[in-house]
């Protein structure tokens, strides 16, 4: 007879961090209570912690699959080796997770029951929660036209049309992931996400949303207390190549106009107006440069950004 938890997939949580203590880790602290309060999900989940940090932890968690990387190979060497490991070893999914995330109570089993749902259904590559910003759903997005729309909240099953989602919480099958190839170096950080879930629609795969909710704090959501400025300009960079690279010529003079109207709106919503001025000379760029132009400066500058997120810039 076959043991019912053979059918099961077994899942692969990997966690990136950064130089954060892991006391103070909110992703670590409640996938720790998690498995406390049901410890049932072992069966189900392996935890990986992959270490960008300096220095490798002395004592790292409990009932966890550490990694140090000294390199700081940054979030798309870190999502690659853990499928990388998790091919090796027979997971049939990676859960992504960085280090600040707050897992609501339930998550892991909800994402665990979706995985069983869906593992037979060979068109889903992905399976993403509703990941709100306070109010606003930031993810998952259906892509229409150069514009990024929310799927209606509380949806479940197959998204429709090309469903963009964030990294973190995302869970991805891992022989699709590796089908794609992959993270790549061009998109070391900024847009990475984009980028992977752009590979998965091209190659025909589709996204499933699980339905179940839980809150993060984006980054490019908060321009005056979270958004460095050089942050900023190293979105923009990221921005215009994946539109560049991957979208067609009416989306392209979409992102000309949508920059013109984020340089008014900047200046009257964030205290520093360099954001709208740096968002203005992106403007004018596109206006003066072309396609061609603007993807070999930004193939040129490509070792020059992987090196600056080796070295922890980013961070």
């Amino acid at each position: 007879m076959t043991d019912a938890s053979s059918l099961t997939p077994r899942i692969l949580t990997v966690t990136v961090r950064y130089r954060m203590p892991v006391p103070e880790s909110a992703t670590l602290n409640s996938l720790a209570a998690a498995f406390a309060k049901n410890p049932a999900l072992h069966r189900r989940y392996t935890m990986l912690l992959w270490d960008n940090s300096p220095e490798p932890l002395l004592d790292p968690p409990a009932n966890t699959v550490y990694q140090h990387d000294a390199t700081n190979s940054g979030i798309t060497g870190a999502f690659n080796s853990a499928a990388a490991y998790a091919q090796a070893n027979g997971y049939e999914w990676i859960l992504l997770l960085d280090q600040d995330s707050d897992l609501p109570n339930g998550f892991l089993e909800a994402m665990a029951d979706a995985a069983v749902h869906v593992n037979a259904m060979e068109q889903v590559a992905a399976v993403v929660p509703n990941v709100y910003v306070k109010d606003f759903l930031a993810s998952p997005h259906r892509v229409l036209l150069g514009r990024h729309v929310p799927y209606p909240a509380g949806d479940t099953g197959i998204a429709p049309g090309e469903a963009t989602a964030i990294n973190s919480a995302s869970m991805l099958r891992v022989r699709d992931l590796l089908a794609v190839g992959g993270y790549i170096r061009a998109f070391q950080q900024e847009y990475s996400d984009w980028y992977i879930f752009h590979q998965i629609y091209l190659a025909g795969k589709k996204v499933w949303g699980a339905g179940v909710s839980l809150q993060h704090e984006m980054t490019v959501m908060d321009y005056d207390r979270l958004l460095s400025v050089k942050r900023y300009r190293e979105l923009l960079d990221a921005e215009e190549a994946f539109v560049d690279l991957y979208r067609c010529r009416t989306e392209g003079a979409l992102q000309t106009v949508r920059l013109l109207a984020r340089t008014v709106k900047q200046r009257f919503k964030w205290e520093n107006p360099e954001y709208s001025r740096i968002s203005f000379r992106r403007f004018l760029r596109r206006l003066h440069t072309t396609r061609k132009h603007r993807l070999a400066i930004w193939r040129a500058d490509g070792e020059a950004r992987a090196a600056r997120y080796t070295a922890g810039a980013s961070n």
